[in-house]
């Protein structure tokens, strides 16, 4: 059988980056937690608390991953 097709499922991001040891379903890097605006932009500074923000998904990883768990 041939590798998944690639599709957006939010739904499993949550898990994946519980599970997301070795940067295996997606990157992330720690940054100054934004902050919202009234305007719907945010402003930025450097002395907030740090949050982890992820800036790509691995989909295809994760859903082969997925598929295979399901498949057992």
């Amino acid at each position: 059988a041939g590798k998944p097709w690639s599709r957006v499922i939010w739904d499993v991001t949550a898990v994946a980056w519980l599970m997301n040891e070795g940067n295996r379903f997606m990157s992330d890097v720690l940054v100054p937690a934004q902050i919202p605006e009234a305007d719907k932009h945010y402003s930025f500074d450097d002395r907030r608390h740090f949050i982890k923000y992820v800036y790509e998904v691995y989909r295809d990883a994760l859903m082969e991953h997925l598929f295979e768990t399901l498949a057992k």
